[in-house]
C-alpha cells in the first residue's frame, strides 16, 4: 500500500483527491497547510506528496524543496489553479523538483493516471 500525503488548502478539493485515491487502495493522510505538511512527513514516511502551491505559511514550492533535500525518494505532485495570480506556476515546480503537476481542477482519470505513472517509474 502506498502512503499518499494530500496537502492542499481547499478542504473540498483535499476531500476528493483523498476519496479518489482511498478508492484506489492508497493509505492517505491529509492536512490543510505547509506546516501541517512538514510535520506529517517528520511522523510518517510518505511515498507521494500531492501538493497545491498555493498555501498560507509555508507554500507547495517551500513543502517541495524540503522533500528533495530530506526525503528524495519521495514522489511529489504538484497542483494549482491555472495561472494563479496570472503565473503559471506548475513549471517552475518542475524546477523546484516536483515529479508531476496537475492543472485544477483535476479529474480522477488525470489523478490516478500521473499517480500509477510515477510510482511505477
Amino acid at each position: 500500500m502506498v502512503a499518499v500525503l494530500v496537502v492542499d488548502d481547499d478542504k473540498t478539493s483535499a476531500t476528493t483527491l483523498a476519496d479518489e485515491l482511498l478508492a484506489a487502495n492508497h493509505d492517505v493522510t491529509v492536512v490543510h497547510s505547509g506546516k501541517e505538511a512538514l510535520a506529517a512527513m517528520q511522523n510518517k514516511t510518505m511515498n507521494l506528496v500531492i501538493t497545491e502551491l498555493m498555501l498560507p505559511e509555508v507554500d507547495g514550492m517551500q513543502i517541495i524543496s524540503r522533500i528533495r533535500s530530506y526525503y528524495p525518494d519521495t514522489v511529489v505532485i504538484a497542483l494549482t489553479q491555472p495561472k494563479s495570480n496570472g503565473v503559471d506556476y506548475l513549471p517552475l515546480a518542475k524546477l523546484v523538483g516536483a515529479d508531476g503537476c496537475l492543472s485544477k481542477p483535476v479529474t480522477e482519470d488525470s489523478l490516478l493516471g500521473l499517480v500509477n505513472e510515477l510510482l511505477t517509474e
